[in-house]
């Protein structure tokens, strides 16, 4: 039974429901990182919200928490964080502008760390006009910070990222640990199979000349049956290349394996051989 669903208009702020008519102008957030779904959670599990613990209850259930099914207003989780998680104090006793900064900070934080398990690399010069604008957006003014020190803060406060020093003139960058090794995987896969890639394409062109030549000084043509193969206008390279395919460089244990992957290989390299295509028949239109 989803008691209150009627009632609960997931288009509208989380903890609101649009009804504050002071904040009508003020956008929304979706909730798009797990940092931000945890902050919410922490706030309906401290209060004595009933419709909240139902609601979050139901969208929990449905596993969409972290699908950006809930929005909400950035003030609005600022306020009951510090009412509910911070400590008890009520909200009509906050500064506006403190609350405005803690408003900045939170949204700060939530949007460096988002961006960065998304595997997004930021420069400290990013970081600092991000921080900057958020402050400014809020109408925070008079809050100057410098570089390293803001380094400090993110250092403190989100042990998940790291930072990476300027190199000259070089910036320094931030990153998730996790994107980091990430990044190292996919960058030594990638380099990996490039080589592989690059060994397979040498073979092939080592395998079609000698099937060009093989053709020039013997025509081929293939019989229509598969009885008494012979590899006799079969190049012995393409042969050994489907050999070591099949089986590997592993000698066949008994003679009966041996007959058994010497006809498979046959029958390989007589259909390669028939559908080979010089360069002029590729390029040929009919």
């Amino acid at each position: 039974m989803r008691s209150g669903s009627e009632t609960f208009n997931r288009q509208q702020c989380f903890f609101c429901q649009g009804r504050d008519p002071s904040k009508v102008s003020e956008i929304t957030h979706a909730c798009q990182s797990e940092n931000s779904g945890k902050v919410i959670k922490d706030i309906v599990d401290k209060s004595d919200n009933a419709s909240w613990k139902v609601q979050l209850a139901d969208i929990v259930a449905e596993g969409d928490f972290l699908a950006r099914d809930i929005i909400y207003h950035q003030s609005c989780k600022t306020t009951h964080w510090r009412k509910y998680i911070q400590g008890p104090q009520r909200c009509s006793t906050f500064d506006t502008e403190d609350a405005a900064f803690i408003a900045a900070e939170m949204e700060f934080y939530d949007e460096l760390l988002e961006r960065t398990e998304l595997g997004e690399y930021i420069t400290t010069v990013q970081v600092e006009m991000l921080y900057t604008n958020m402050m400014r957006d809020h109408g925070v003014f008079n809050k100057t910070i410098t570089r390293r020190a803001l380094i400090a803060k993110i250092s403190e406060n989100m042990p998940d990222i790291v930072i990476s020093p300027k190199r000259g003139c070089l910036p320094g960058i931030l990153h998730s640990k996790k994107a980091g090794r990430e990044a190292v995987d996919i960058a030594k896969a990638e380099k990996d199979i490039k080589g592989d890639l690059t060994a397979i394409f040498k073979c092939a062109k080592i395998i079609r000349q000698v099937i060009a030549q093989t053709r020039k000084k013997k025509t081929w043509s293939f019989t229509g049956s598969l009885d008494g193969l012979s590899e006799s206008a079969v190049p012995i390279e393409l042969m050994m290349l489907n050999r070591w395919i099949l089986q590997g460089s592993k000698a066949a244990t008994t003679d009966l394996r041996d007959q058994a992957l010497h006809k498979s290989c046959t029958i390989m390299s007589q259909t390669m051989m028939q559908e080979f295509k010089t360069t002029r028949q590729v390029t040929h239109t009919v």
